[in-house]
């Protein structure tokens, strides 16, 4: 019988993290039903259904990464909220123990940023005076308005980091039927109609030939990519992700409620 290739457009299985990428060969399909198809794998991946139209946000880390512990429960909600996004942080981080000093920084700073947020909506009234002074600190103009709600903190894209892509070179010698480029960016996020993955770049003029080609095929592919600069994080910190990264990663503009993280329910 002759080779069957199969192309299952409306499914992303994007490993990330430690994955490698002979890593891909250990996503297996484990079984068929009349309900659909089962993968099973022991590598960390990020599933999309890009049909939902619905962005992988922060209120759906517990759901890729695991229950947030009983460490993060504190009486003041905001607090609450708080050290949940450190917590995030943290578990990213540990995904990818061997980023970059400045990888790390553009992590810090993007968690620092919603913490602040977290401050000015209209349920914390009472602390727009430490919402002000945490802005002076970081730099933060007040281009960002302040949430209708603290739940619109969970609608913020969830970073995944050292996302793995393939996508085809066009120019390639020989056409082969799958995508065979692989791709390692430094964070991927999905806003629910497109991957957008985020650089963090040095100086070295080396290596901008490759960097034109790997933007070619990711733009090709559909992936949006955005670069910050090293120089940028150390000069403008925060300042830099407000400025760079559109609005919407930090919550705003969806039109849908944003799920609270509650490490106290049981799940």
């Amino acid at each position: 019988m002759a080779k069957i290739n199969l192309h299952v457009p409306d499914f992303l299985i994007l490993p990330f993290g430690r994955a490698v990428k002979s890593d891909l060969q250990k996503i297996n399909l484990s079984a068929v039903s009349a309900d659909g198809l089962y993968f099973s794998t022991d590598v960390p991946i990020i599933s999309i259904r890009k049909a939902d139209k619905r962005p992988i946000c922060l209120g759906e880390f517990e759901k890729h990464f695991g229950d947030t512990p009983a460490d993060c429960i504190h009486d003041d909600k905001i607090d609450q909220d708080r050290l949940v996004l450190d917590y995030m942080c943290n578990t990213l981080k540990s995904h990818n123990p061997d980023m970059t000093r400045w990888e790390e920084t553009f992590l810090d700073l993007y968690f620092t940023i919603l913490k602040t947020l977290a401050l000015a909506s209209s349920e914390a009234t009472d602390r727009w005076s430490e919402f002000y002074h945490a802005c002076k600190d970081l730099g933060l103009s007040w281009g960002f308005e302040s949430y209708k709600s603290s739940k619109d903190l969970w609608r913020a894209l969830l970073p995944i980091p050292e996302l793995q892509l393939y996508v085809q070179d066009p120019l390639a010698e020989t056409v082969s039927y799958q995508p065979d480029n692989n791709f390692r960016v430094d964070y991927g996020f999905w806003d629910g109609t497109k991957l957008i993955a985020v650089e963090i770049d040095g100086a070295e003029p080396e290596g901008y030939a490759r960097d034109i080609r790997r933007d070619r095929l990711l733009k090709r592919a559909g992936v949006e990519v955005i670069h910050i600069m090293n120089m940028e994080l150390q000069k403008h910190k925060a300042r830099a992700l407000e400025q760079l990264l559109p609005r919407s990663f930090f919550g705003f503009d969806w039109n849908y409620e944003g799920k609270r993280i509650d490490p106290d329910l049981p799940f």
